[in-house]
């Protein structure tokens, strides 16, 4: 699962990352700093991991991680290899989410895109980038398909053109489920899920930036917060970063939401096993079979799957113990075809 931090140059895609990995990723005003991405894993926050492991009384508790993927700073004209447009563009194609940042703050000595803060502006030079990145892609897909192949993959690939020539992202056209398929096998950027953030300077506020509503209409998440002040907080110990966000009445820093709301865009859910004193945090993604979770654990578990014991954290959590429950039949036995739901905690057993 990874996510990939884009923007223009000096839109504080670095700091954004050193906030989010406790990284030492460079923060320079020169564009294309960031020649080879920074990648680096961050635990998904997850407070039932903490309350599990205390309720059953295990060593560790094991969260899910997204992996972040700082990419350097696009300009226009990056579709046609401006900056080393190429290969950052085909770094974004590997990732699973877009993370938008959007420079926010005010800053004389940026050397791209001086003058006043235009939020839009900015957004759209990125956007044009990606749109006409995967135009190239499907004008050269339709270009070698033969004559009489595939009429219907033609007709879409055709329809899509059209809309991206209309500067509609992929992401925003109503498509069927395998329509959706065919056009993944291109390894369309415009089709991946967006984030955008605006990355604030500390004199700012929400209200500040009101072009964002554009964005909210269309159902695009937009999250704000200040990277600068985020990245100091990172560097606290966990003890001094609890006692500032008491002393500021916060309860989930802006890092934390952002997380959360990319964890929620890629429509994951977390569940739970326990094996060898060790509580394991897993995603998976919503609608999956136990199966598919068994899976995400190791192959032999989804090659030797018999049945699984599942219980919810929400129902194990009302008895004093796992045995309780299960005495108590709220442990129950699921087949091949159960669909893991958000919360649940497995015991797989599978024939080696």
């Amino acid at each position: 699962m990874q996510i990939g931090i884009i923007g223009l140059p000096n839109a504080g895609k670095s700091t954004i990352f050193n906030a989010l990995s406790r990284g030492n990723a460079r923060v320079e005003k020169f564009p294309f700093t960031t020649i080879e991405p920074n990648i680096g894993k961050v635990a998904v926050p997850d407070e039932r991991l903490s309350k599990l492991k205390n309720f059953l009384r295990v060593g560790e508790g094991i969260p899910v991680e997204i992996e972040f993927m700082d990419i350097a700073g696009l300009i226009e004209g990056a579709s046609k290899g401006e900056g080393m447009g190429n290969q950052f563009l085909s770094q974004i194609q590997a990732v699973d989410l877009i993370l938008h940042v959007v420079r926010g703050f005010d800053n004389p000595d940026i050397p791209y895109r001086k003058g006043d803060l235009d939020i839009k502006g900015d957004i759209d030079i990125i956007e044009t980038e990606l749109i006409l990145r995967d135009l190239d892609i499907l004008q050269n897909a339709v270009n070698k398909l033969k004559a009489r192949e595939d009429i219907p993959r033609k007709k879409l690939l055709a329809e899509v053109i059209e809309r991206l020539q209309q500067g509609t992202p992929l992401r925003e056209i109503p498509l069927k489920t395998e329509e959706q398929q065919i056009l993944t096998g291109y390894g369309l950027i415009t089709l991946k899920p967006v984030v955008y953030l605006i990355n604030m300077g500390e004199d700012k506020k929400v209200e500040d930036f009101p072009c964002t509503s554009e964005l909210i209409e269309r159902n695009l998440p937009v999250l704000f917060l200040c990277g600068k002040i985020e990245e100091e907080l990172s560097q606290l110990s966990d003890s001094e970063r609890e006692e500032f966000k008491e002393i500021m009445g916060i309860q989930k820093s802006g890092l934390q939401k952002l997380i959360k709301v990319c964890y929620d865009m890629l429509s994951l859910i977390t569940f739970y096993t326990i094996a060898r004193n060790k509580l394991h945090a897993w995603s998976l993604k919503k609608g999956a079979s136990v199966v598919q979770a068994a899976e995400k654990i190791h192959s032999d578990m989804a090659k030797g799957f018999i049945k699984a014991e599942v219980i919810n954290f929400e129902h194990l959590v009302g008895f004093n113990s796992y045995s309780e429950a299960k005495e108590k039949g709220r442990v129950r036995i699921a087949g091949k075809e159960y669909l893991v739901n958000d919360g649940d905690i497995l015991y797989i057993h599978f024939r080696t």
